[in-house]
């Protein structure tokens, strides 16, 4: 499954990876719907946006529990914000819907996937302006039918998922050329198709290459036991595949020491699998694809 890679900017991506908390998801809901301000009060919005903003991201963190969907910015700022605002057309009877916002630091991300998301439609005699537990019961029955479909889970992997920095360091195992993740391999739940790619900061050497990880499995020993060891999948340096007697060393040792060049780690492929200790999730159990 092929996703864009989206190029930030280096301002950008130094932003994302040096101060924030890598693979950290700020998720803030917010009433913009009038017919909803004026229905719950002026004033005491505040508190159902509060009430949502949690089922929002409980229901992102089941699906794609790699990553952190956090209600409270972390104290380094987060790594990416996704904003979910209720807004309402125009007309005696306005379509109610939730209109998407994501970032990584200050660079906005294009949401190709998240249009026409209504909660009531014209039709729909369910919404209710006074009553806030009903809007939060629905948004989150909404959300979680909308997530369980393929196009639902697309979205949001392809328009936010894969852009998240994950991380800005890595740790190698040099003797079996193995590459470790600073990921909870359970926690993850990663499935045997996902993968993973290297992104240089625009201006540094190297800032050309795209390297790919995958065979995602648990790592067993060292300082790092528990993550997630990966190896190398494909490595490419202006346009060309780096041979392979020299993939190692061209392309993943000069990650670390001193004079490492800047980089970010992004999901290429994020697959969801029912993990067992040290096995993929694909080759023992069931996984879902966005």
């Amino acid at each position: 499954m092929k996703t864009r890679i989206f190029a930030l900017t280096a301002l950008a991506l130094m932003a994302a990876t040096a101060s924030a908390g890598p693979g950290q998801v700020l998720v803030v809901f917010k009433i913009e719907s009038q017919s909803y301000i004026e229905g719950i009060g002026q004033g005491k919005t505040a508190a159902v946006e509060a009430k949502i903003a949690p089922l929002v991201a409980a229901r992102l963190q089941e699906k794609f529990p790699p990553l952190e969907w956090l209600t409270t910015a972390p104290p380094g700022g987060p790594a990416a914000t996704v904003t979910v605002s209720l807004v309402e057309g125009k007309g005696i009877f306005p379509d109610i819907s939730l209109h998407w916002e994501a970032k990584v630091g200050a660079e906005a991300l294009t949401l190709d996937g998240f249009e026409g998301w209504t909660v009531y439609d014209i039709d729909d005699n369910e919404r209710n302006f006074r009553k806030p537990d009903k809007l939060a019961s629905d948004i989150d029955t909404k959300l979680g039918a909308w997530l369980a479909t393929q196009p639902g889970r697309k979205a949001v992997h392809d328009d936010i998922v894969t852009l998240v920095p994950l991380d800005n360091r890595l740790d190698l195992d040099q003797a079996k050329h193995l590459v470790i993740v600073a990921l909870p391999w359970k926690k993850a739940k990663l499935g045997e198709e996902s993968k993973f790619r290297i992104e240089y900061l625009r201006g540094n050497p190297g800032d050309d290459m795209k390297v790919f990880l995958g065979k995602v499995g648990e790592a067993r020993s060292g300082a790092l036991a528990g993550n997630t060891r990966t190896v190398v999948a494909s490595c490419e340096a202006d346009g060309q595949d780096e041979p392979a007697a020299t993939v190692w060393s061209n392309c993943v040792a000069v990650l670390t020491g001193q004079n490492a060049p800047p980089f970010v780690l992004r999901f290429q492929v994020y697959e969801l699998g029912n993990n067992l200790p040290g096995v993929a999730a694909g080759g023992s159990g069931t996984a879902t694809h966005p």
